[in-house]
């Protein structure tokens, strides 16, 4: 089916394009059953105003830009990138629901956004180049880490997630468990590691890790870390399939647990644990804090988390939006989605950070 105009909706409510516009625009000027046939038409056919378009057109209307690096949504059988594909997902559907648009373009093609009448930015990267926030000093920029030029920094709970997937593979017998990373996430891989070496010092042993590339270095990789003693494995990158069954080539029978948002996992037989990063999550408290800053307040949450303060974010100051992991060990909980995640998933705090 074509995309639904205002034509469409104007025949199926028995009113002019014209008399759609308006109501849709907020227009009192009509009885209030016009008003409801023609808002119950639009929500039939799914209509959604171009908001580009208004937006340029009138100097109204939320638009918001996104510079996606395509390095960090472009995947592959070794880089499966999920979470990212989900946080833009997520990004559009939380926008569409408050009536704003996205536009979304390449990040080293920041000036196709340059002429466009923008209320914030979000950078959507893995590994933020300086490049990305040429725009940042004009209008409200969200991106991940606690760069200053960002106005929402948006992190996670590495050392909780890594202290829960260690207690996970030693509560299934393991004692010396080791690490392997992805070449291919090099930022994420670098805060797990940090957080692994962190918890095996506190533990008095000695860390074992190793980075893989492609499906042959994996095998290396794993090879690497099985000789020099690990009896547990954390893996981070998603290659959930692939470590799997090289595990099973090789008879290596080790406790698995693996850093991915759990679409693949829960479909394995036996299903393995994963531990998410919570994509969809971290995208709707980003554009809940984005939507707060836009206003000139503190963020506000859901009616189902506990509130945070609301006050004027102070100049030179950055907006924290700090999402927790979930993790799941079952198939049933890796499939559900995580808004409805069990209580301690994906809870965020929202605080503000004196810049230095």
């Amino acid at each position: 089916m074509a995309k639904p105009t205002l034509r469409h909706v104007a025949l199926a409510a028995g009113v002019s394009t014209a008399s759609v516009s308006r109501i849709l625009n907020g227009s009192t000027a009509y009885s209030d059953d016009t008003i409801a046939r023609v808002k119950q038409a639009a929500s039939d056919l799914r209509y959604r105003p171009n908001a580009v378009a208004r937006a340029t057109r009138t100097g109204s209307g939320r638009l918001v830009g996104a510079l996606v690096d395509r390095r960090s949504t472009r995947a592959t059988a070794m880089a499966p990138r999920v979470f990212w594909l989900h946080f833009v997902d997520e990004l559009l559907d939380c926008l569409c629901e408050q009536g704003a648009g996205m536009v979304a373009v390449s990040s080293d093609r920041v000036e196709l956004l340059q002429a466009l009448p923008l209320d914030s930015l979000i950078v959507v990267s893995g590994q933020p180049d300086r490049s990305h926030f040429e725009m940042a000093g004009k209008i409200p920029t969200a991106g991940f880490g606690n760069d200053p030029s960002l106005t929402i920094g948006v992190s996670h709970d590495f050392r909780g997630a890594t202290l829960d997937a260690l207690a996970y593979l030693e509560n299934q017998g393991a004692v010396k468990p080791g690490i392997l990373t992805s070449a291919h996430e090099p930022r994420l891989s670098e805060l797990f590691v940090q957080a692994y070496c962190a918890a095996m010092s506190d533990r008095d042993r000695a860390p074992i890790q190793a980075v893989f590339d492609d499906e042959p270095t994996l095998g290396e990789a794993l090879d690497h870390v099985v000789a020099r003693g690990a009896d547990g494995l954390f893996v981070v990158g998603g290659v959930s399939r692939a470590v799997r069954d090289l595990m099973r080539s090789q008879n290596y029978e080790l406790p698995l647990i693996v850093q991915s948002e759990g679409l693949v996992e829960q479909y394995m037989e036996p299903p393995v644990a994963t531990l998410s990063l919570c994509a969809r999550r971290s995208a709707h408290r980003t554009i809940a804090v984005e939507s707060a800053v836009r206003d000139g307040m503190g963020a506000r949450a859901p009616e189902d988390e506990e509130p945070a303060s609301a006050r004027a974010v102070p100049e030179n100051e950055l907006v924290l939006v700090e999402c927790a992991f979930s993790y799941a060990e079952h198939r049933t909980c890796t499939a559900r989605d995580e808004r409805d995640a069990p209580s301690g998933g994906g809870a965020v705090q929202v605080e503000c950070i004196p810049l230095q």
